[in-house]
């Protein structure tokens, strides 16, 4: 029998496993509640994810159905996975009803082959077709791109097709190219219409000068040419406008002699700045090498724009013009700064763009366009230059055009490009061949422009037979061969294109290269010429330089002989005098009085005498008191 000290000793021992049993039974409590609180928790976020899903799944439905783009997912089956269509339009399951149904019957073929090529490569692919929409009856022109993919979940091909629709895109390009071919043509028919009559003015003018000897006669006709000049740089700058505006403008480096364009630039500038009583000068700086290589036309054409916007916009003061050359860049500089109206702050912004024209009511005396200063800075751009310009309002303004030259020869420019080049008269025009063997043929249905052509090329000797229409000129070639054709494009019944595809295609003029002579001067006509066929391409008004550069270029070598001056010249030379006057004041009242028995050159003071009478010789100097 148990004491009552081992009993108190056995209470004492179920009372502390009692309390250990206790703890333990607590903590189990405590991982059953806290099991409980995550099963919860799951059962939360499992109602969470659910709704979000739904909720994420609801968001991409409602952007796919709202966008203005067609989605398509598709296997390498051609089964839809998933698609986005506009309201209202059945889905398919196979891709193939899709494009028999949507798409053009005679480009379902080529949607499929474009799928099947993106599955083959591998590779996205983008191409325009057009589909039409049931739901709209109308066609309209989709881009679609095709991106192939690879599902992560079977590891098999699918692709994603994107349809967006470019309709007004395309309408809106087609309707401007519409617009600009309007336009082009209006171009083309103003272009011929005016270069037309101008042939015949520009023609008959360079036969007055050539044959007049009566100092009166040759001023009119002087005036005459610088007029016709005028008109003709106006329908230029249409044209050239509108060659940069279609992107046809080429710039064509050429290697040139610098001191030829001042030259160039003197003679065609000086008079008007004479006319208007400003003082002038045009110097350029001996660092500029004698010759370069670049667009000399387009150099030409910034100069002269900024030159006669110059003087144009001056009433009184002057006009200089500073050429200069970086050659440790080769960087032509080309200043022109005048003490005219000035610019004022708004129309600084409005300066360079096309048909503006500064201050309308205050210069509605001044003549142009307002395209020459947007075309200058087009063309300083396109040869990679720059333009800048600084003006007070009333005080006047500084040009600056800086343009890379390629150097070709080093030797300093000559000192006979400065004032002493004013000679304004218009010289002779001199031929620099003859061709007495030779025989053309000159078509063209306007008989003043034949009679024009045959009186500017009579100096060269050259035979001329002439015919008013493409039929008469059939008939002419069907019976003897001429060296040269010239052949006019707009004429009735038979244009020159249809003419020379008649000669070509009756063998009349084998061997015989057929000029297209023509007032057509838009963008892109000699091209367009020479791939119709012709061998070459002249515009009109006919000027002398162009017209001989083709005659020389085609005629047979065997029959051109250089010029012999002897035969045309008076036996007796006329006397040289050099005319010293700073002012220019009585210029024309002594010209007209020495033109029958001298020869005469006008210079501004002793110095630039001094530069002409170093390499050319005088009979007489004539100095104003």
């Amino acid at each position: 029998m148990e004491t009552v000290e081992q009993l108190q000793k056995k209470i004492q021992e179920l009372e502390k496993a009692n309390k250990k049993y206790k703890k333990e039974l607590e903590r189990l409590s405590n991982d059953v509640s806290m099991l409980s609180n995550l099963n919860d928790q799951a059962t939360f976020l499992g109602n969470y994810n659910e709704k979000e899903k739904k909720r994420q799944n609801f968001y991409n439905d409602l952007i796919l159905s709202h966008s203005p783009d067609v989605f398509i997912l598709f296997d390498a089956d051609f089964n839809i996975l998933l698609s986005a269509h506009y309201k209202n339009l059945p889905k398919f399951k196979n891709l193939k009803e899709y494009f028999y149904s949507y798409v053009y019957e005679s480009q379902v073929d080529k949607f499929l082959k474009k799928c099947k090529f993106a599955f083959e490569n591998m590779e996205s692919v983008d191409f325009t077709g057009r589909i039409r929409l049931p739901s709209t009856d109308k066609d309209r022109i989709y881009d679609v791109t095709i991106t192939p993919l690879i599902d992560n979940f079977t590891n098999n091909k699918c692709a994603i097709m994107v349809l967006r629709d470019i309709t007004e895109v395309v309408e809106a390009k087609e309707k401007a190219e519409k617009a600009n071919e309007a336009k082009s043509n209006f171009l083309a028919n103003m272009s011929h219409e005016i270069r037309t009559p101008m042939n015949a003015i520009v023609g008959m003018i360079e036969m007055i000068i050539r044959e007049s000897k009566d100092s009166k006669v040759l001023k009119y006709a002087k005036d005459i040419k610088f007029a016709g000049n005028t008109l003709l740089s106006i329908i230029n700058d249409i044209l050239d406008l509108s060659k940069i505006e279609a992107g046809e403008m080429k710039i064509v480096p050429t290697d040139y002699e610098f001191s030829l364009v001042m030259n160039y630039i003197m003679n065609m500038t000086s008079k008007k700045a004479r006319d208007k009583g400003l003082e002038y000068s045009v110097s350029a700086s001996r660092n500029i090498p004698a010759k370069l290589h670049g667009d000399e036309k387009r150099i030409k054409q910034i100069m002269m724009n900024l030159i006669g916007n110059a003087i144009k916009y001056t009433e009184s003061g002057s006009v200089r013009v500073n050429v200069d050359f970086e050659p440790d860049k080769n960087i032509l500089c080309i200043e022109v700064a005048d003490t005219g109206c000035g610019i004022s702050p708004e129309d600084q912004e409005k300066l360079f763009r096309s048909f503006q024209s500064l201050e309308k009511t205050k210069n509605r005396s001044v003549e142009g366009t307002g395209l020459g200063l947007n075309i200058t800075k087009q063309l300083v751009e396109l040869m990679d230059g720059t333009i800048t310009f600084k003006s007070e309002y009333g005080v006047g303004s500084v040009f600056t055009v800086r343009i890379h030259q390629d150097v070709v020869d080093n030797a300093p420019v000559a000192s006979t490009i400065e004032a002493e080049n004013e000679e304004d008269l218009i010289p002779k025009v001199t031929p620099s061949f003859t061709a007495p063997n030779a025989h053309i043929l000159l078509v063209d249905d306007n008989e003043l422009n034949l009679e024009v052509m045959t009186a500017i090329i009579e100096g060269t000797k050259i035979k001329i037979s002439t015919a008013t229409s493409g039929e008469e000129a059939l008939k002419i070639l069907s019976k003897r061969k001429f060296d040269i054709v010239f052949l006019d494009q707009m004429m009735p019944e038979m244009s020159g294109i249809e003419t020379l595809e008649r000669i070509k295609e009756n063998k009349l003029a084998e061997g015989t290269p057929i000029i297209a002579f023509t007032a057509d001067a838009i963008v892109g006509a000699r091209e367009a010429y020479l791939e119709a066929g012709f061998n070459g391409y002249l515009s009109k008004p006919i000027i002398y330089k162009e017209l001989e550069k083709i005659l020389i270029e085609f005629l047979p070598k065997n029959l051109i002989e250089p010029f012999n001056d002897n035969e045309n010249t008076d036996s007796e030379t006329k006397p040289m005098v050099v005319v010293i006057d700073p002012t220019n004041e009585n210029y024309n009242r002594i010209k007209i009085a020495l033109t029958n028995n001298f020869e005469s050159i006008f210079v501004k003071d002793e110095n630039s005498a001094e530069r002409y009478l170093e390499i050319n010789n005088a009979d007489y100097i004539m100095k104003r008191r």
